[in-house]
């Protein structure tokens, strides 16, 4: 929330009791250090490691900018209540540095997934009917313009959808569309 001087103030709540949910601090540092476990196993397999900065960037992601980062990219599918949340907000912010960051961070991180069945869980909104009846075409679905956080752990995916209008995506990936663990790195 913020008062009318334009200070915010925020409140961490744990959704869990005893279970850990909130936030945990953690130094850059100790993140980037981490991060040379995964780097290991990328040069053994001869691709570029991630740098400190990307690494940063994928952790912001984690926490409460998410919000930011998502609404930036999925303002670009031109639907009109979107670019009006982005414009506020974002107030004239883009994120470009930080969003391929993100990017580059995950496209190296993939190269390390296994493929398996990946699920996602949703709730309060509605799917429109282009998402399951094919067009004149046979083309059916839709597309996710922000960056899409998943679990291979289908419960976990079916109690983030616990709400109205619930919903759970099984996802079979490929390898041009593979995402990441990035779970080392997150702020919760």
């Amino acid at each position: 929330s913020s008062d009318e001087h334009g200070s915010i103030s925020l409140k961490f709540v744990e959704l869990e009791p005893g279970k850990g949910k909130c936030r945990q601090a953690k130094a850059l540092k100790v993140v980037v250090e981490e991060a040379e476990v995964y780097n290991d196993k990328l040069k053994k397999k001869e691709f570029d490691p991630v740098l400190p900065v990307e690494v940063l960037a994928a952790r912001l992601y984690t926490g409460p900018m998410y919000e930011k980062y998502n609404s930036q990219l999925r303002a670009a599918s031109g639907d009109k209540v979107l670019r009006q949340k982005n414009d506020e907000l974002l107030m004239g912010n883009s994120y470009v540095t930080t969003v391929h960051g993100i990017s580059s961070c995950v496209l190296k991180l993939s190269k390390l997934m296994k493929l398996c069945d990946i699920f996602r869980g949703s709730s309060d909104a509605s799917l429109p009917s282009s998402f399951l009846k094919k067009d004149d075409d046979g083309i059916c679905g839709g597309v996710e313009y922000g960056f899409f956080s998943t679990t291979n752990e289908r419960n976990q995916a079916v109690d983030y959808a616990n709400g109205v209008a619930s919903t759970v995506f099984e996802i079979k990936q490929g390898m041009l569309d593979r995402g990441a663990d990035i779970s080392w790195l997150s702020q919760y």
